[in-house]
């Protein structure tokens, strides 16, 4: 009797359908488009963030598809850039605004985004479309009008290019959370190495110094997808391999010349990446370790 009734009632339905109009065309997508390629540390080379900074003494110590960083030999000077993709700008407002930072609206050229300052401590966010951009200066006595010239050099140097729609605020989930995918304890245990660790940045991209030796960055690109990430590797000239491992599908990333620096991408919730830079090891196998560890948490 029942299967009776779910045919007739499918048929009559069908019936219906028959005389109805064709289907009006789908509603055009309006959620922001992808921003435009920055190239690796947003277009800056060395010598650009020495003479914006005035600060000589810079060199870089850390570079991936996610963030370059510079600093001075003792440590207490360091400029940073980040490449947020298909990230929202307003979870790192609120980061920063939880923090106590001084934060105020930003725009240049059209672009517009904020800055969140303290004492010694300048940052300034920009976005485009989907995305947005970050510079960190971190020195004593610094003047936050630098931060200008700096987003100007992304702007610039990213073929001319012009602002997509912005992203309208949303749900943040795991807010204040974002670094937490895998307990510290596991993560200096997978590392292998002894001696303090420092967390130098938190958010969606989350940045660690292990026993001075060992650069890690995790980056949880909510409303990313592999592909885009897989495409932006590509054309950052980096050398891919599909990986496939138990529980998860992706791909690893080397930078030419760098066989210390190597970075692992899967699909979680988004797009998930791991950036292991280490002198011993092979940091392609810890990534895909810690990889490992943070699926299978957030199962």
């Amino acid at each position: 009797m029942r299967k009776t009734m779910v045919i007739a009632t499918a048929t009559l339905f069908a019936g219906l359908l028959s005389g109805c109009p064709k289907d009006s065309p789908p509603e055009p997508d309006s959620s922001p488009s992808a921003g435009a390629f920055l190239g690796e540390c947003g277009g800056a080379r060395d010598d650009d963030i020495r003479t914006i900074t005035g600060l000589p003494t810079l060199v870089a110590v850390a570079r991936n598809g996610l963030k370059c960083v510079w600093e001075s030999s003792g440590r207490d000077r360091r400029v940073m850039f980040t490449w947020f993709r298909d990230s929202p700008i307003e979870r790192e407002r609120t980061i920063a605004t939880v923090s106590g930072k001084a934060v105020a609206d930003f725009s240049i050229d059209g672009f517009h985004g904020f800055t969140a300052n303290a004492t010694s401590l300048c940052q300034v966010a920009v976005q485009d479309g989907a995305d947005f951009f970050h510079w960190l200066i971190l020195a004593p006595g610094i003047d936050c009008t630098v931060l200008r010239p700096l987003a100007r050099l992304t702007v610039d140097r990213a073929h001319a290019w012009a602002p997509a729609p912005t992203q309208p605020p949303g749900r943040l989930d795991e807010l204040l959370h974002e670094c937490t995918a895998v307990p510290p304890d596991d993560i200096m245990s997978t590392v292998g190495e002894s001696g303090r660790s420092e967390m130098y940045f938190h958010g969606a991209v989350c940045m660690w110094r292990i026993g001075g030796h060992v650069d890690l960055t995790f980056g949880w690109l909510e409303n990313g997808s592999v592909e885009r990430e897989e495409g932006i590797a590509r054309q950052l000239g980096y050398q891919i391999t599909a990986i496939t491992s138990a529980g998860w599908q992706g791909f690893s990333q080397r930078r030419p010349g760098q066989p210390a620096t190597c970075g692992v991408t899967t699909s979680d919730s988004g797009a998930v990446t791991w950036w292991v830079q280490s002198a011993t090891g092979d940091p392609c196998e810890t990534a895909e370790r810690l990889m490992a560890l943070t699926v299978r948490r957030r199962v």
